[in-house]
Parts: structure tokens; sequence; C-alpha cells
């Protein structure tokens, strides 16, 4: 057996060890091979001269029972601590996220807000535009150059709501692109608290 080996099974045998436990026990054995390897071993006999690496695992994991039970009580004091604060502080914790909440909600509000006054400006001169064109005919009958006027106003009110339109289409496409990338921003924060918890 090769070091990499040896490393590879001890690893998976002591994978219930926290991460720095285990990488102290794989730099003792890697000086421990190295020191017999300056001895004058081989590699594959300076790791035999340590023996089965599972048998070393079991070893090393009996030694460090007493240290899992005591990390087993902490962690179960420290939830029921964790919840007793949580009751305790909702007050606090409990307004401010209320309050964080209703002012990324005031965010998406100030967003989307300027779409929706263009967008309904622009239906609004779709409005303004069919009820002129239906009515100019019959303003026409009584007097001409007010029906004419009024039917060319019909045509201006088309023409602006084609044009906010176009307005429109393109600020929807960066309101949702603004609108997206402030969320993924929003849950990258959440994101990183909770890595950095772990």
């Amino acid at each position: 057996m090769n070091k990499k080996e040896f490393f590879s099974v001890l690893a998976r045998e002591l994978q219930q060890l926290p991460l720095e436990e285990r990488r102290k026990t794989e730099n003792f054995y890697e000086e421990l091979i190295s020191d017999s390897m300056e001895d004058g071993l081989s590699e594959e006999e300076a790791v035999a001269r340590l023996g089965d690496p599972a048998s070393i695992a079991k070893e090393i994991l009996g030694e460090n029972i007493d240290l899992f039970e005591s990390v087993r009580k902490t962690s179960k004091s420290n939830r029921v601590l964790i919840t007793i604060l949580l009751i305790l502080g909702s007050p606090i914790w409990g307004s401010l996220l209320f309050t964080a909440i209703i002012s990324l909600l005031c965010v998406y509000l100030f967003i989307w807000i300027p779409i929706f006054i263009l967008a309904v400006l622009s239906l609004s001169c779709l409005g303004g535009a069919v009820v002129l064109m239906i009515a100019s005919p019959f303003l026409m009958f009584q007097n001409f150059p007010l029906g004419l006027v009024q039917l060319g106003s019909a045509f201006m009110a088309l023409g602006i709501f084609f044009l906010t339109l176009l307005v429109v289409k393109s600020c929807w496409k960066m309101t949702i692109k603004g609108t997206v990338g402030l969320t993924k921003k929003t849950m990258s924060l959440f994101r990183r608290k909770r890595g950095n918890e772990r």
C-alpha cells in the first residue's frame, strides 16, 4: 500500500472527526512516513510499518468518544439557548424583519410604478384615439372643420399610443432585468450569511 492509498482509507474511516482533528491526524502520520523514508525505508515499507489504516482509525475514534459526547451535549444546549434567545428577542428582530420586508416591497414598487404609469398613459391614448375616431364622422356632419380637427387629434393620440408603447416595451425589459438583479442580490445576502454560519 502506498501513501496515497493509506491516506485515502484513513480519511474515509475518520470522516466522523471534525476537520481540524482529521488534518492534525493526517499531518502526524505524514510526518511519521517522511521520517521513516529519511531513515532509508521505501514509501511502501514506511506505510506498512504504521499498520492498517482502518485499525488506526478505530483506535483514534475510540480515543475521541469523549470529544464526540461533549460536542453533542454542547450542540443540544446551544440549540436550546438559541431558541430561547429567538423567542425573547422576537419583538426586536420581528419588527426589524417586518421593516426590511416593507422596505424591499417599497423598492419594488418604486421600480414598477413608472412602467405602470407609462402603460396607463399609453392605454388612455389608445382609448382616446378610438373614441375620437368614432365620434369624428358624427361631428363632421354638424361642423366639418371641427370634425376634421377631431379626426386629426385621434390620429395624434394614436401616434402617442404607439410611441409610448415602444417606450413601455423597452422600459419593461429594463424593469424586469432590474427586478431580477435586485432579487438575486437580496437572495445572495441571505445565502452568504448561511454559508458563513456553516
